[in-house]
């Protein structure tokens, strides 16, 4: 099986989770933020695992994030995969734990 270059999933926000992306620092800073993650979740979203106890919902974190503009922290997301074209972003927050979320 070949690399998946294109996009696959088409990535839509909870109003939750735009409501969220304004409170830590406006949309474009998230964006920048998460453009990696964007890019994963576009290909393959069904590599992160299902968080126990909460029914198809899926978490993944990004790293500290610092440029001219100041800092944004580790991040989580936590989204759904709500059909084979499109993944629904649900939640994000500030990562507080030292090393990351690894309980899963």
């Amino acid at each position: 099986m070949g690399r998946l270059i294109d996009p696959r999933f088409a990535l839509r926000e909870s109003a939750e989770f735009s409501a969220q992306c304004a409170e830590l620092g406006g949309a474009y800073r998230i964006d920048q933020a998460l453009e990696a993650i964007y890019w994963i979740l576009e290909r393959k979203p069904q590599s992160y695992p299902v968080i126990p106890g909460l029914e198809k919902t899926r978490l993944v974190t990004t790293h500290r994030f610092e440029d001219s503009q100041g800092v944004l922290p580790r991040l989580r997301v936590y989204f759904r995969i709500a059909s084979e074209e499109e993944v629904l972003l649900l939640w994000i927050e500030e990562d507080l734990e030292p090393r990351g979320y690894e309980r899963f």
